[in-house]
């Protein structure tokens, strides 16, 4: 599901459901499904959004979220408790992280007559080490974005279509997490691991829950995990673990 034009937007979410759950070694078995170029096409025209809610949307999946499903999320909540998703800012170079936060203090509060403390930040943040969330422009097709709308929209002052600022009101829904660490018994997989069809199927039937229409689904690889034990690796050569294209059917 990283192809943001069709299935995009599976990043935030309130109330979000921490399932946990194992599954033997046996289990661990998957079947190995090589895609080429030829069956990436096919899939992209099979699962494709475009069009589906008019030639002039810009929200894409966001769709699903009505208010009904909002309401739904709403009353799920038992305890109210807050899980944040956010990283401490990573303001050292590394393998993974080449454009990292820059501080820049202004104001320390000890100058004389000066009351206050002051700071700027600066970050280019996409990459792998920043937490952020894509817009739909992000990702591109044979020279065109989601909707089929043109890559020429976007210049060197923004985007005129798909920019993030059509999330402005923020994501409110159910949110689910599936940790596939936990559902192999391990404690992160390895940059070359692809997740399978069968272990969301598996996930599902261990926790006794059903991703549904509207829902976010969080996907749990344990990177992070990963880097604090190994240290941090460049993911453009390496890779990170994450869905298999088959995925993007269930």
């Amino acid at each position: 599901m990283t192809t943001a034009n069709r299935t995009a937007c599976f990043k935030l979410a309130f109330g979000v459901a921490i399932l946990f759950s194992s599954v033997s070694r046996e289990s661990q078995a998957q079947t190995k499904k090589r895609m080429n170029k030829a069956d990436v096409e096919r899939l992209f025209k099979e699962v494709s959004n475009w069009g589906r809610w008019g030639k002039d949307d810009q929200l894409g999946t966001l769709n699903l979220i009505t208010p009904e499903k909002r309401k739904q999320a709403a009353l799920l909540v038992k305890k109210g408790i807050s899980v944040s998703l956010a990283r401490i800012v990573e303001k050292k170079e590394a393998a993974d992280n080449p454009s990292p936060f820059v501080q820049t203090m202004l104001k320390t509060g000890n100058e004389p007559g000066n009351q206050w403390a002051m700071d700027n930040f600066s970050v280019s943040y996409h990459g792998f080490a920043h937490t952020h969330i894509d817009s739909l422009c992000h990702l591109i097709y044979q020279g065109k974005m989601y909707n089929g709308f043109s890559v020429k929209e976007i210049s060197n002052s923004g985007t005129k279509k798909l920019s993030i600022h059509n999330l402005k009101h923020g994501i409110f829904t159910r949110g689910i997490l599936i940790d596939i660490p936990k559902l192999r018994g391990v404690a992160y997989l390895e940059p070359s691991d692809p997740i399978y069809p069968e272990e969301l199927v598996a996930w599902e039937n261990r926790a006794g829950i059903r991703v549904s229409s509207g829902d976010v689904v969080f996907f749990r690889t344990g990177r992070w995990a990963r880097r604090a034990e190994k240290g941090p690796w460049s993911v453009s050569d390496e890779g990170a673990a994450g869905l298999h294209a088959s995925c993007a059917k269930e």
